[in-house]
């Protein structure tokens, strides 16, 4: 049986190094000769990945999943693939692939276009065998061989990456996160004897503190890498980066951080205490990124902001214990966002101007803020069953969202109808999307039980409350200059200018030097 599955490792894990590995040495040590098909290289790497992912989760559907460790190794050594690796691997892989199709002809004539496609193809093998990694000690060489891979390709267009602010923000932030990682690894080995997860997982609960230290400093290295407040700076400021990067910034790399939140759903159900932290984590990173999101008239740095935003509910799920959510969550996101960031690359109008809301879509939006304010308050009940709360949750959000579009008057009745039917159709196919996602990663995922009255919930209720109310008071149209202009006024500063926390920040780690004055 070990035979049978360090052959499978092997095969995997082969099927994918080779073919990327090669392409990245290929285009970086000949990718500027003339006629070398570099393109076809490319593509024949990608492709060839992403067959092997096919394969290999076919495999695991049909005969489970297998652990291979490697022996003789100076430092640990092993992959692990089961249905939530084998479908994050496929996810990758099918993504990078489109958009390697693309920066084929987005940087058709660029210079330097072969060694940036081949260091893109290194990106993707660096944050498979992240996905893949059965060791924390593999999980942080592969984390941080990510960090430097995606420095080298935001540098691009920069004489040196140390004078990109772009990447020296970057670096700040990855910086962060890999120590917040390292942490995490001598936790792990000098506590808790292991570095495998398994293992770990097992032996938490022998020390308690230990064990919540491990939890956060994890969580640390996820803020840093999913673009969580106030460690977001670093992906709101790439929108200077070629399109393709951008796509898998916000496709792939962004997204390693659901993942982790998902594999190591056994820590954070071994710790409840680190579940409140992630989910007030997230909800005021939804909240910035897409309050932010609403006052940019620049196409790119809009959908930048709106990443920010959904990466904030997606850790806002895993903190409510809902980690196939999550890991659903950033798929469909993955996808839908990488289109969207590849088709703004054909976008060369200005922006529009931000225009201001009239006191018909105050009355609406109020309407249906306090539509979904009275279901949420009629819901407390439902509560603790989990498939009642997550209907209640998606409803509201339908409500929310169709009541912006029905209740416009310019807006003919069959189209409310249709517009309400649609919204009901993906609804629906939401909720079995989701109800799939659970059943098929019910193996390899740790389900959180649900208990009335536990902290969370008085949590959640109250800031989902506070946040409902402040909107109310300050959305309340005025015809006079009082203390909600003013707020409103600060709020929209605030929010226009991101928080005025990545200038500050890197104005501490890097001070400006002014330039010399002209010469006498």
């Amino acid at each position: 049986m070990a035979l049978i599955e360090a052959h499978r490792g092997i095969i995997t894990v082969l099927g994918i190094f080779l073919p990327l590995g090669f392409g990245f040495i290929s285009l970086e040590l000949w990718g500027e000769r003339p006629h070398f098909p570099f393109g076809r290289v490319a593509m024949v790497g990608i492709l060839s990945a992403w067959v092997v992912s096919w394969i290999t989760f076919l495999e695991i559907l049909g005969q489970g999943a297998w652990h291979w460790v490697a022996t003789g190794w100076p430092i640990p050594w092993g992959f692990t693939a089961n249905r939530l690796t084998g479908l994050m691997v496929l996810y990758v892989t099918s993504v990078s692939g489109l958009i390697h199709l693309y920066a084929l002809r987005y940087m058709r004539g660029e210079p330097g276009a072969p060694r940036f496609i081949g260091r893109l193809s290194l990106a993707t093998l660096s944050v498979v065998f992240v996905v893949l990694a059965n060791n924390l000690v593999m999980l942080w060489l592969f984390w941080v061989l990510t960090g430097i891979t995606i420095l080298w390709l935001m540098a691009y267009s920069c004489a040196s990456p140390w004078t990109c602010p772009t990447t020296r923000r970057a670096l700040l932030t990855f910086v962060v996160g890999d120590l917040g990682l390292a942490i995490t690894v001598i936790l792990a080995r000098f506590v808790f004897g292991t570095v495998y997860d398994a293992a770990l997982f097992q032996r938490l609960p022998s020390h308690p503190v230990a064990a919540l230290v491990l939890a956060l400093s994890l969580f640390l290295a996820i803020m840093a890498r999913s673009a969580q407040f106030p460690l977001y700076f670093w992906l709101t400021n790439t929108v200077d980066a070629p399109t393709p990067l951008s796509a898998f910034m916000h496709a792939g790399v962004v997204n390693i951080g659901g993942f982790l939140l998902a594999r190591f759903s056994p820590l954070w159900t071994a710790v409840p205490a680190a579940l409140p932290v992630i989910f007030v984590v997230g909800l005021v990173t939804a909240f910035f990124g897409n309050g932010v999101m609403l006052t940019q008239s620049d196409v790119k740095r809009s959908l930048v902001y709106s990443t920010v935003g959904q990466m904030g509910f997606m850790v806002m799920e895993a903190g409510l214990g809902a980690f196939s959510t999550a890991v659903f969550h950033i798929m469909s996101h993955g996808l839908f966002k990488a289109t969207l960031f590849l088709r703004s690359g054909n976008v060369g109008e200005p922006g529009l101007p931000a225009t201001a809301p009239s006191s018909r879509d105050r009355r609406v939006f109020l309407g249906g803020l306090g539509l979904t304010a009275l279901i949420f308050l009629l819901s407390r009940p439902l509560w603790p069953r989990v498939e009642p709360a997550i209907l209640v949750v998606f409803v509201t959000a339908t409500l929310a969202q169709a009541a912006l579009v029905t209740l416009k008057p310019a807006i003919s009745p069959l189209a409310k109808l249709a517009v309400g039917l649609g919204f009901v159709g993906i609804l629906v196919a939401y909720l079995k999307e989701i109800e799939w996602f659970t059943h098929f990663l019910a193996g390899t995922i740790t389900v959180l039980p649900h208990i009335p009255g536990e902290p969370i919930d008085w949590i959640f209720f109250g800031l989902v409350a506070g946040f409902s109310l402040l909107t109310a008071v300050l959305a309340h149209e005025s015809h006079r200059k009082d203390w909600r202009y003013f707020y409103r006024l600060t709020i929209y500063s605030w929010l226009l200018h991101e928080g005025y926390l990545g200038d500050w920040i890197e104005s501490l780690i890097w001070p400006r030097v002014k330039p010399p004055g002209p010469l006498s």
